[in-house]
């Protein structure tokens, strides 16, 4: 997702649309605040940083309504993430529908930053990094492992064998 289909990164859409709405909303304060200090971070840091990023933004969504995050995500979309998309991103997915290769986006992001962008090319399977929700709120927890790095991969492997695929 992130530097190949857009331009940029999805998280910082995400982080704008928190502190907006934290704004407006009077909620998601303590979110807000780690969205802003992720805003100062660099985002193409080393994988241990970016570990270390995730979970502290995770644990800030603790109590957080999942559905609050899914609206967050639609709004970057629509705010943000939309104009990034890359045309010749647009232009290869549609190049390998053509060809008849089944499309699958494999993304260090969560489902609320991919599931728009993936609805709006009619890609149907992400594998993303995920957040443990129970009772419709966020735990503050992941769920293992990240989508990041070797869990990347081994995400990228998974789906190649259950639809009999190759990563070549």
């Amino acid at each position: 997702l992130d530097r190949t289909l857009i331009a940029g990164y999805s998280i910082l859409a995400i982080a704008r649309e928190t502190i907006r709405h934290a704004t407006r909303h009077g909620e998601l304060g303590h979110a807000a605040k780690v969205m802003g200090g992720l805003m100062r971070h660099r985002v193409g840091d080393s994988g241990g940083s970016y570990h270390r990023v995730v979970r502290r933004v995770t644990r800030a969504l603790q109590g957080v309504p999942e559905q609050t995050l899914t609206t967050l995500g639609e709004e970057a979309y629509r705010n943000s993430i939309e104009q990034s998309l890359y045309s010749e991103a647009i232009t290869l997915v549609e190049a390998h529908r053509a060809a008849g290769h089944k499309l699958v986006i494999v993304s260090a992001a969560s489902r609320y930053q991919v599931e728009p962008v993936a609805r709006v090319l009619g890609i149907e399977e992400i594998c993303c990094t995920r957040l443990e929700v129970e009772d419709g709120k966020f735990t503050g927890r992941l769920v293992a492992p990240l989508c990041y790095g070797e869990g990347k991969t081994l995400a990228a492997r998974r789906a190649a064998r259950q639809h009999r695929s190759s990563l070549e």
